[in-house]
This record gives C-alpha cells, sequence and structure tokens, in this order.
C-alpha cells in the first residue's frame, strides 16, 4: 500500500488522505471472514494495512511536530490525536500479528516453536478460529474512530494553514459550495456507501446523502466509489465513496474558508463513526 498522501501538497490534504486510508482499511476488517485452512493467508491483508497505517501514522506525527514547533498554540491537539491514533493503530497490529502466527500454526503452515522437551498440546482449530473473530473485531474497535479524528484534526489544521498561505476567492454559489463540503466532510469520516441497488435515490449514510449529489461530485473528480471488500467474491457488495486527492483539497479548501466567513455555514453535523455505524450497509 503506497503512502496515502503521496501527492496531496498541504498538512490538512496530508491527514484527510490519512482518514481515506483508515476508512479502506476499517472496510477490509468490517467485512472480514475467516474460514480454513487458509484462515493465515486471509489474514495476511489486514495485518500488512495496520502495520503500514501504523507506519503512516508515525510519518505523519513526525510532519506535525515540526509544524507543532512552528505553531505551539493551535497544533498539540491535533498532535496528541495523532499520536494516540499511532498507538491505537500498534495494539492493532499487534493483535493481529499474534493472530496471524496462531492460526498459521493451527493450520500447519508453519511449525511451532520449541518449548522445551515436551511441545504443548496443540490447540484446536476451531478454538483458534473463533479466538481471531474475536481479535478482528477488537483490532477493527481500535482503529473505528480513526477517519473521524482525523477529519477533525484536518479541520483545525486548515485554519493554520490558511493563515499562511494566499486566500482562496470564495466561489461563486456559497450555499452550493456548503452543500458539497458537508457531503464531503461525510465522506472524509467514512460514511457514505453506494448500495447494491440504487432504488432509495439516496447513498448508505448515517446523514442523508442523496445519490445525485454523490454522482456530481464523481464528474467532479472530487470522490470515486470502491467496492468494499466482501466476505466471500461474487457476493454483491455495497460500494464506499472516498475523496479523491482533488477531494482532499477541495474540502481543505471549505474548512479553511469557513474559519473566515459565516457565510459558507457551519457544516451538517456528522455522527461519530461508532462501529455499528460505520458497519451499517
Amino acid at each position: 500500500m503506497s503512502s496515502p498522501d503521496g501527492q496531496l501538497a498541504t498538512l490538512p490534504e496530508q491527514v484527510l488522505g490519512l482518514a481515506g486510508a483508515y476508512v479502506r482499511h476499517n472496510d477490509l476488517l468490517t467485512h472480514h471472514a475467516l474460514s480454513a485452512p487458509t484462515s493465515a493467508d486471509q489474514l495476511t491483508a489486514p495485518r500488512n494495512s495496520s502495520r503500514t497505517l501504523a507506519a503512516h501514522t508515525l510519518g505523519q506525527l513526525a510532519r506535525l511536530g515540526i509544524q507543532r514547533r512552528r505553531h505551539p498554540v493551535e497544533i498539540p491537539e491535533s498532535f496528541a490525536r495523532l499520536r494516540q491514533l499511532h498507538w491505537l493503530t500498534s495494539a492493532a497490529f499487534d493483535t493481529l500479528d499474534r493472530l496471524h502466527g496462531e492460526l498459521s500454526i493451527a493450520t500447519g503452515a508453519l511449525r511451532p516453536p520449541p518449548f522445551g522437551r515436551t511441545p504443548p498440546d496443540p490447540v484446536p482449530l476451531d478454538e483458534v478460529l473463533k479466538d481471531a473473530a474475536t481479535g478482528i473485531a477488537i483490532a477493527r474497535d481500535l482503529t473505528a474512530h480513526a477517519p473521524a479524528d482525523l477529519t477533525a484534526c484536518a479541520r483545525a489544521l486548515a485554519a493554520v494553514v490558511h493563515h499562511h498561505v494566499p486566500a482562496a476567492p470564495p466561489p461563486p454559489d456559497i450555499q452550493r459550495a456548503a452543500a458539497e463540503a458537508d457531503v464531503l466532510h461525510a465522506v472524509a469520516c467514512g460514511l457514505v456507501a453506494l448500495p447494491e441497488s440504487p432504488g432509495t435515490g439516496h447513498a448508505n449514510s448515517p446523514v442523508r446523502v442523496p445519490l445525485q449529489e454523490v454522482r456530481a461530485l464523481e464528474e467532479q473528480g472530487l470522490v470515486q466509489s470502491v467496492r468494499i471488500p466482501g466476505p466471500r467474491p461474487g457476493l454483491a457488495a455495497p460500494s464506499r465513496v472516498h475523496l479523491t486527492g482533488r477531494g482532499c483539497a477541495h474540502l481543505a479548501a471549505a474548512f479553511a474558508r469557513s474559519r473566515t466567513t459565516s457565510l459558507t455555514g457551519t457544516p451538517a453535523a456528522v455522527p461519530r463513526p461508532a462501529a455499528d455505524a460505520v458497519r451499517s450497509r
């Protein structure tokens, strides 16, 4: 998995890109299922994803640390949030890495380490799978709030960046721009998915998002929909809506504008993505 902030210019854009990477990771865990005898292989992708995210979060923390020295008043809260997120993601990796090793031994893909003269009794595979399911749920809960927390960080950081770059001109249609920002905000938090069948006219989201709004943003290149990985290939699955690089820049600019003018209004309240909200279809 390549760096989520590779081509994003400003710090708020980079943080929004990292939020999108966590949305993908959470979807991978939410819709993950294990089955013998390849259960260890099936856990490889989530384990590697959590390790990569921990590294990217640490890198973003280092960049934020530089800004903290320049802006000691505005940055500390965002820095503390990212530091906590790095700890949580590292804990998720440790959990998944342990489970991967246990499944590898239980399925015979890996020989158990030496244990004195008498090896321990093997743990039945069904018991290991049950423990793995619990561990995956724990790992998922550790990063469930990451997209919303990172989006909040990006919003706070946009105010800092705004004072050090030329202000962007206001959009010609302020009301329309505010509505777009509300949808992009929900997308950044990982709360918008397209249903398998568009009969309702709305996206699957805790906030009401018309499908036509999503399609309009897709046409502008601000969002893209990606099929959510399902537990079994071939089954119909919804598609998660993600910000593109251009969408990250657009939302970061909207965050900066909202700090300097009241004309854009207040973004619609976006519910904190509790695990059941993120998993909702």
